[in-house]
């Protein structure tokens, strides 16, 4: 053997033997670590399964399709909404319809057997024109021109359920027609139309309005003044026509409240006023009211809309003082008699 052969085997073996005792030392260390994992191993493995979850088509969670919507289960995401309802329909053919009231919008929800879902809130008439005008545009709803009674426009949505959905599609459908009724309300900011201007609202137009909103009334004179009762809700509303109709005057009556209560809420609110005043006993009861002056020159959507807004304005008094007690609740079931003071 050459002393260059030599060499060359020498270098060799000395090689193998420092990688025997690498590996010495790492079964060592292994052994120490107790069998744990290399703490680069541990975050290549995490990063790995990272991008792993990060694939198209990757399954993170498994949900429930459904392809009949149960009415139980509609309530109960309802509910989990925070929406308080009322029922109606016809209960054995599987048809539902659920009424509630989100900022400040009566809306209906429409259970179809569980395979279709409609839901919708009614507008005051617009022109055809302005409602393709919407259609153009909106994308989660349409709004429909009803000829009546009561005239009016439908905007609406629907989700059919044949197809497959899931909790969180029926939420979302719930949430997103919230979106559609906020863009419809400044959309409604834009329409312009003509109308007749009127300075007195004469018996026959104010009639022909009350029922057109589906309102069943009593026509009353009461110290010269023409009256019409009628209800919304359990509250009994009286429209008093002053001025042969050139001011007209709508109040309901509550329980009595602290006169620090009742100037509260005139400091808060706009377009109504509150005040105490005795009702037809003598009782003292708490008067909720609101004027339109047609002196000025009206048209018949501003006197529509005067007559709906108080609507609004009712459920909300009624909602926010709530406190009082049962005796609200009782009193106002048994509709209150208001004395018609001379204003």
């Amino acid at each position: 053997m050459t002393h260059t052969t030599r060499l060359c085997w020498l270098v060799l073996l000395a090689l193998a033997a420092s990688g025997l005792a690498a590996q010495a030392q790492e079964g060592k260390s292994d052994a120490q670590d107790g069998g744990r994992e290399k703490p680069d191993a541990a975050r290549g493995q995490k990063l790995l399964a990272g991008k792993d979850a990060e694939k198209p088509g990757a399954v993170v969670a498994k949900v429930k399709v459904y392809r009949q919507l149960s009415k139980e289960r509609l309530e109960n995401i309802l509910k989990d909404l925070g929406i308080s309802f009322q029922t109606s329909g016809d209960f054995w053919s599987g048809t539902v319809m659920y009424d509630f009231t989100r900022n400040n919008n009566r809306i209906r929800l429409q259970y179809w057997k569980g395979a279709d879902l409609r839901i919708d809130v009614f507008y005051f008439k617009i022109p055809l024109e302005d409602v393709n005008r919407w259609n153009r545009t909106a994308r989660l709803s349409r709004a429909v021109l009803l000829a009546g009674p009561p005239e009016g426009v439908s905007l609406e949505a629907e989700l059919d359920c044949t197809g497959g959905v899931t909790d969180g599609m029926v939420r979302q459908f719930i949430l997103n027609f919230d979106k559609e009724l906020g863009a419809f309300a400044d959309f409604w900011k834009t329409i312009e139309e003509e109308e007749e201007v009127f300075q007195t609202a004469n018996t026959d137009r104010l009639e022909k309005m009350l029922k057109s909103l589906n309102y069943a009334f009593k026509k009353t004179q009461e110290k010269g003044v023409t009256l019409y009762e009628y209800s919304f809700g359990k509250h009994k509303v009286r429209l008093h026509c002053h001025q042969g109709g050139g001011v007209l005057v709508l109040e309901t009556a509550f329980p009595k409240l602290a006169l620090e209560k009742i100037n509260k809420y005139n400091h808060d609110s706009r377009y109504v006023r509150a005040a105490l005043r005795p009702d037809a006993s003598g009782k003292d009861v708490t008067t909720l009211e609101s004027y339109l002056d047609c002196r000025g020159g009206v048209t018949d959507t501003i006197v529509r809309g005067f007559l709906t807004i108080f609507d609004r304005d009712l459920k909300a008094f009624e909602r926010n003082f709530m406190e009082v007690g049962q005796e609200m609740e009782s009193e106002i079931r048994e509709g209150v008699s208001v004395q018609s003071n001379k204003r």
